[in-house]
Protein backbone atom coordinates (compact mmCIF):
# COMPACT_ATOMS: atom_id res chain seq x y z
CA UNK A 1 0.00 0.00 0.00
CA UNK A 2 3.02 2.66 0.12
CA UNK A 3 2.98 3.61 -3.42
CA UNK A 4 -1.07 4.61 -2.96
CA UNK A 5 0.44 6.70 0.41
CA UNK A 6 2.86 8.07 -1.62
CA UNK A 7 1.14 8.86 -4.21
CA UNK A 8 -1.57 10.58 -1.85
CA UNK A 9 1.29 12.83 -0.40
CA UNK A 10 2.46 13.77 -4.02
CA UNK A 11 -1.17 15.17 -4.61
CA UNK A 12 -1.67 16.79 -1.60
CA UNK A 13 1.75 18.35 -1.93
CA UNK A 14 0.97 20.07 -4.84
CA UNK A 15 -2.05 21.53 -3.67
CA UNK A 16 -0.69 22.88 -0.53
CA UNK A 17 2.75 24.53 -2.85
CA UNK A 18 -0.13 25.22 -5.62
CA UNK A 19 -0.49 29.21 -5.24
CA UNK A 20 -4.33 28.73 -6.54
CA UNK A 21 -4.96 26.54 -3.47
CA UNK A 22 -4.63 29.85 -1.21
CA UNK A 23 -6.44 32.06 -3.98
CA UNK A 24 -3.30 33.42 -4.90
CA UNK A 25 -1.52 33.62 -8.36
CA UNK A 26 2.01 34.72 -8.98
CA UNK A 27 2.45 37.88 -9.02
CA UNK A 28 3.57 38.17 -12.69
CA UNK A 29 1.16 35.70 -14.32
CA UNK A 30 -1.55 38.29 -13.47
CA UNK A 31 -0.25 41.19 -15.39
CA UNK A 32 -1.43 42.62 -18.68
CA UNK A 33 1.23 43.80 -20.71
CA UNK A 34 0.13 46.84 -23.36
CA UNK A 35 2.29 49.23 -24.59
CA UNK A 36 0.14 51.76 -23.09
CA UNK A 37 -0.28 50.41 -19.49
CA UNK A 38 0.26 47.93 -17.60
CA UNK A 39 -2.10 46.12 -15.35
CA UNK A 40 -3.83 43.43 -13.34
CA UNK A 41 -7.17 43.64 -14.05
CA UNK A 42 -8.49 42.24 -11.15
CA UNK A 43 -6.69 44.65 -8.72
CA UNK A 44 -6.77 48.21 -10.55
CA UNK A 45 -9.54 50.23 -10.66
CA UNK A 46 -8.51 53.49 -12.22
CA UNK A 47 -9.29 55.19 -15.02
CA UNK A 48 -7.60 53.17 -17.55
CA UNK A 49 -10.36 50.68 -16.52
CA UNK A 50 -13.35 52.98 -16.31
CA UNK A 51 -15.84 52.76 -19.19
CA UNK A 52 -15.12 56.00 -21.80
CA UNK A 53 -17.78 56.96 -23.78
CA UNK A 54 -17.91 56.59 -27.94
CA UNK A 55 -18.83 54.44 -29.97
CA UNK A 56 -19.77 50.88 -28.71
CA UNK A 57 -16.81 48.31 -29.46
CA UNK A 58 -16.79 44.68 -30.09
CA UNK A 59 -13.70 44.24 -28.98
CA UNK A 60 -12.64 42.79 -25.72
CA UNK A 61 -9.53 41.36 -23.83
CA UNK A 62 -9.83 37.94 -22.71
CA UNK A 63 -7.11 36.77 -20.00
CA UNK A 64 -7.40 33.09 -19.14
CA UNK A 65 -6.21 31.48 -15.74
CA UNK A 66 -2.98 30.57 -17.21
CA UNK A 67 -1.08 29.78 -20.57
CA UNK A 68 -3.56 29.48 -23.34
CA UNK A 69 -4.57 26.08 -24.35
CA UNK A 70 -6.37 25.43 -27.19
CA UNK A 71 -10.01 24.12 -25.71
CA UNK A 72 -10.13 27.22 -24.14
CA UNK A 73 -10.00 29.52 -27.56
CA UNK A 74 -12.13 26.72 -28.94
CA UNK A 75 -14.93 27.21 -26.60
CA UNK A 76 -14.48 31.29 -27.10
CA UNK A 77 -14.94 30.20 -31.08
CA UNK A 78 -18.18 28.55 -30.20
CA UNK A 79 -19.89 31.19 -28.44
CA UNK A 80 -19.39 33.51 -31.99
CA UNK A 81 -15.97 34.73 -30.68
CA UNK A 82 -13.45 36.10 -33.00
CA UNK A 83 -9.71 35.86 -31.25
CA UNK A 84 -7.54 38.46 -33.07
CA UNK A 85 -4.22 38.32 -31.35
CA UNK A 86 -2.46 37.80 -28.56
CA UNK A 87 -1.39 39.78 -25.39
CA UNK A 88 1.20 39.07 -22.82
CA UNK A 89 0.11 37.74 -20.21
CA UNK A 90 -2.65 34.71 -21.36
CA UNK A 91 -4.27 37.16 -22.77
CA UNK A 92 -6.35 37.23 -26.56
CA UNK A 93 -7.97 40.18 -28.21
CA UNK A 94 -11.69 38.93 -29.02
CA UNK A 95 -14.17 40.63 -31.20
CA UNK A 96 -17.53 39.37 -29.33
CA UNK A 97 -21.29 40.22 -29.60
CA UNK A 98 -22.60 41.99 -26.54
CA UNK A 99 -24.94 39.24 -25.86
CA UNK A 100 -22.18 36.17 -25.97
CA UNK A 101 -19.45 38.46 -23.38
CA UNK A 102 -21.15 36.60 -20.27
CA UNK A 103 -20.87 33.27 -21.34
CA UNK A 104 -17.27 34.10 -21.97
CA UNK A 105 -16.74 35.63 -18.66
CA UNK A 106 -18.11 32.14 -17.65
CA UNK A 107 -15.76 29.90 -19.20
CA UNK A 108 -13.71 27.84 -16.26
CA UNK A 109 -10.31 28.91 -17.91
CA UNK A 110 -11.33 32.66 -18.25
CA UNK A 111 -9.87 34.78 -15.74
CA UNK A 112 -11.14 38.20 -16.96
CA UNK A 113 -12.99 40.12 -19.51
CA UNK A 114 -13.18 43.77 -20.49
CA UNK A 115 -13.68 46.01 -23.28
CA UNK A 116 -10.69 47.47 -24.82
CA UNK A 117 -10.15 50.54 -24.02
CA UNK A 118 -9.69 53.39 -26.35
CA UNK A 119 -6.97 54.54 -23.68
CA UNK A 120 -4.96 51.38 -24.37
CA UNK A 121 -4.97 52.71 -28.20
CA UNK A 122 -2.53 55.47 -27.83
CA UNK A 123 1.22 55.45 -28.10
CA UNK A 124 2.86 57.46 -24.79
CA UNK A 125 4.11 59.85 -26.00
CA UNK A 126 1.23 61.07 -28.04
CA UNK A 127 -0.52 60.27 -25.03
CA UNK A 128 1.75 63.26 -23.16
CA UNK A 129 2.15 65.24 -25.90
CA UNK A 130 -1.34 65.49 -27.68
CA UNK A 131 -2.84 68.09 -25.48
CA UNK A 132 -0.18 70.89 -26.40
CA UNK A 133 0.07 70.10 -30.03
CA UNK A 134 -3.17 71.77 -31.40
CA UNK A 135 -3.57 71.66 -35.11
CA UNK A 136 -0.22 70.64 -35.45
CA UNK A 137 0.31 68.05 -38.40
CA UNK A 138 1.40 64.55 -37.08
CA UNK A 139 2.41 61.47 -39.15
CA UNK A 140 1.27 58.56 -37.73
CA UNK A 141 1.06 54.83 -37.85
CA UNK A 142 -2.68 53.82 -37.16
CA UNK A 143 -3.03 49.78 -36.76
CA UNK A 144 -6.91 48.85 -37.48
CA UNK A 145 -7.96 45.07 -36.81
CA UNK A 146 -8.06 42.32 -39.28
CA UNK A 147 -11.78 41.83 -39.05
CA UNK A 148 -12.46 45.56 -40.61
CA UNK A 149 -12.76 46.75 -44.36
CA UNK A 150 -9.98 48.84 -45.51
CA UNK A 151 -12.74 51.36 -47.57
CA UNK A 152 -14.09 51.66 -43.88
CA UNK A 153 -11.06 52.68 -41.86
CA UNK A 154 -9.83 54.85 -44.62
CA UNK A 155 -13.42 57.18 -44.80
CA UNK A 156 -13.20 57.24 -40.87
CA UNK A 157 -9.65 58.67 -41.09
CA UNK A 158 -10.62 61.25 -43.76
CA UNK A 159 -13.38 62.09 -41.95
CA UNK A 160 -10.90 63.32 -38.99
CA UNK A 161 -8.80 65.47 -41.28
CA UNK A 162 -6.17 62.78 -41.73
CA UNK A 163 -4.37 62.08 -45.32
CA UNK A 164 -3.83 58.61 -46.21
CA UNK A 165 -0.37 58.07 -47.17
CA UNK A 166 -0.11 54.28 -47.34
CA UNK A 167 -1.69 50.98 -46.46
CA UNK A 168 -1.20 47.54 -46.64
CA UNK A 169 -3.39 44.26 -45.17
CA UNK A 170 -1.48 41.78 -43.31
CA UNK A 171 -2.57 38.73 -41.22
CA UNK A 172 -2.79 40.53 -38.33
CA UNK A 173 -4.74 43.72 -39.44
CA UNK A 174 -4.69 46.83 -41.63
CA UNK A 175 -1.74 49.34 -40.76
CA UNK A 176 -2.15 52.97 -42.12
CA UNK A 177 0.69 55.80 -42.21
CA UNK A 178 -1.17 59.30 -42.46
CA UNK A 179 -1.09 62.91 -41.91
CA UNK A 180 -3.50 64.05 -39.03
CA UNK A 181 -3.74 67.18 -36.83
CA UNK A 182 -3.10 66.44 -33.26
CA UNK A 183 -6.26 67.09 -32.51
CA UNK A 184 -7.99 64.70 -34.13
CA UNK A 185 -5.91 61.82 -31.85
CA UNK A 186 -9.10 61.82 -29.12
CA UNK A 187 -11.75 60.93 -32.01
CA UNK A 188 -9.59 58.51 -33.91
CA UNK A 189 -8.98 56.10 -30.79
CA UNK A 190 -12.42 56.26 -30.20
CA UNK A 191 -12.94 54.27 -33.25
CA UNK A 192 -13.82 50.68 -32.81
CA UNK A 193 -11.67 48.93 -34.92
CA UNK A 194 -8.52 51.59 -34.73
CA UNK A 195 -6.42 49.06 -32.73
CA UNK A 196 -2.83 51.48 -32.05
CA UNK A 197 -1.80 54.57 -33.01
CA UNK A 198 1.66 55.94 -32.81
CA UNK A 199 4.34 58.11 -34.27
CA UNK A 200 5.31 57.45 -37.46
CA UNK A 201 9.17 57.40 -37.77
CA UNK A 202 11.00 57.52 -41.27
CA UNK A 203 13.15 54.12 -41.56
CA UNK A 204 17.26 54.60 -41.53
CA UNK A 205 19.47 52.70 -43.45
CA UNK A 206 21.68 51.23 -41.14
CA UNK A 207 23.81 48.19 -43.14
CA UNK A 208 27.16 50.04 -42.48
CA UNK A 209 26.34 49.70 -38.90
CA UNK A 210 24.78 46.20 -39.19
CA UNK A 211 28.21 44.91 -40.54
CA UNK A 212 29.26 46.58 -37.53
CA UNK A 213 27.89 44.86 -35.26
CA UNK A 214 28.30 41.24 -37.20
CA UNK A 215 31.98 41.52 -37.12
CA UNK A 216 32.19 41.63 -41.28
CA UNK A 217 35.05 44.85 -40.89
CA UNK A 218 36.60 42.75 -38.59
CA UNK A 219 36.70 40.03 -41.25
CA UNK A 220 37.68 42.36 -43.97
CA UNK A 221 40.95 43.33 -42.17
CA UNK A 222 42.32 40.32 -40.54
CA UNK A 223 41.45 38.34 -43.86
CA UNK A 224 40.81 39.99 -46.98
CA UNK A 225 37.76 38.45 -47.49
CA UNK A 226 35.50 40.44 -49.76
CA UNK A 227 33.42 37.67 -51.49
CA UNK A 228 34.88 37.99 -54.53
CA UNK A 229 34.05 35.12 -57.23
CA UNK A 230 31.66 34.27 -54.89
CA UNK A 231 27.74 32.36 -56.16
CA UNK A 232 25.25 33.24 -53.86
CA UNK A 233 21.39 31.72 -53.97
CA UNK A 234 18.34 33.53 -52.03
CA UNK A 235 14.92 32.54 -51.96
CA UNK A 236 12.87 35.05 -50.67
CA UNK A 237 10.25 37.77 -51.71
CA UNK A 238 11.81 38.50 -55.08
CA UNK A 239 13.92 41.15 -56.39
CA UNK A 240 13.89 44.75 -57.33
CA UNK A 241 11.73 45.25 -60.41
CA UNK A 242 11.76 42.73 -63.07
CA UNK A 243 12.67 44.46 -66.06
CA UNK A 244 14.04 47.69 -64.35
CA UNK A 245 16.40 46.41 -61.69
CA UNK A 246 18.26 48.70 -59.50
CA UNK A 247 21.95 50.21 -60.19
CA UNK A 248 22.73 48.24 -57.10
CA UNK A 249 23.00 44.71 -58.66
CA UNK A 250 24.45 45.70 -61.75
CA UNK A 251 26.19 42.95 -63.69
CA UNK A 252 25.82 41.26 -60.61
CA UNK A 253 22.83 39.18 -61.14
CA UNK A 254 23.30 35.42 -62.75
CA UNK A 255 19.69 33.82 -62.79
CA UNK A 256 15.69 34.58 -60.94
CA UNK A 257 13.18 32.24 -60.93
CA UNK A 258 9.53 33.49 -60.42
CA UNK A 259 7.38 31.71 -57.67
CA UNK A 260 6.12 29.81 -60.71
CA UNK A 261 9.12 28.20 -61.71
CA UNK A 262 9.87 27.03 -58.21
CA UNK A 263 7.00 25.13 -56.75
CA UNK A 264 4.44 23.89 -58.96
CA UNK A 265 2.11 22.30 -56.56
CA UNK A 266 1.14 25.78 -54.81
CA UNK A 267 -1.46 27.55 -56.80
CA UNK A 268 -0.24 30.44 -55.12
CA UNK A 269 3.00 30.53 -56.46
CA UNK A 270 1.66 29.33 -60.03
CA UNK A 271 -0.11 32.35 -60.49
CA UNK A 272 3.15 34.68 -59.66
CA UNK A 273 5.01 34.53 -62.94
CA UNK A 274 7.61 37.16 -62.23
CA UNK A 275 10.06 37.72 -59.66
CA UNK A 276 9.43 41.35 -58.83
CA UNK A 277 9.53 41.75 -55.49
CA UNK A 278 6.15 43.29 -54.23
CA UNK A 279 6.80 42.60 -50.07
CA UNK A 280 10.89 44.44 -50.37
CA UNK A 281 12.48 41.47 -47.98
CA UNK A 282 13.89 39.95 -50.77
CA UNK A 283 15.69 42.99 -52.53
CA UNK A 284 16.62 44.11 -49.03
CA UNK A 285 18.35 40.72 -48.38
CA UNK A 286 20.13 40.75 -51.88
CA UNK A 287 21.39 44.18 -51.14
CA UNK A 288 22.76 43.26 -48.01
CA UNK A 289 24.67 40.22 -49.45
CA UNK A 290 25.56 41.15 -53.00
CA UNK A 291 25.15 44.54 -53.72
CA UNK A 292 27.03 47.27 -54.95
CA UNK A 293 26.07 50.32 -53.19
CA UNK A 294 26.28 52.46 -56.09
CA UNK A 295 22.66 54.08 -55.31
CA UNK A 296 24.01 54.80 -50.90
CA UNK A 297 27.71 56.48 -52.27
CA UNK A 298 28.96 52.92 -52.12
CA UNK A 299 32.14 52.19 -54.09
CA UNK A 300 32.97 48.68 -54.43
CA UNK A 301 35.74 48.53 -56.05
CA UNK A 302 37.51 49.79 -52.88
CA UNK A 303 35.21 48.08 -50.63
CA UNK A 304 33.45 50.98 -48.97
Amino acid sequence: MKPSYLLVFVLLLLVAVSPRAHGQEPADAAMIYLQATTFDPLQTNGPLLAATAGAASPYYLVQFAGPVEAVWVQQITALGGRVLGYIPDNTHIVRLDADNVANVRSLPGVRWVGPYQPTYKLAPDLALNAAHAGETPLALMVVAFADVDAATITAALQSQGATVQESARYDWGLLFRVTAPATALATLIQQPAVAWVERYIEPQLANAEGRKLMGVEAVWQNYGYFGKGQIIAISDSGLSVQGNLTPDFDTRLIRAFAPSEMNLSSPQCMAKTTWTDLNGHGTHVAGSVLGNGTRSGGNAANHV
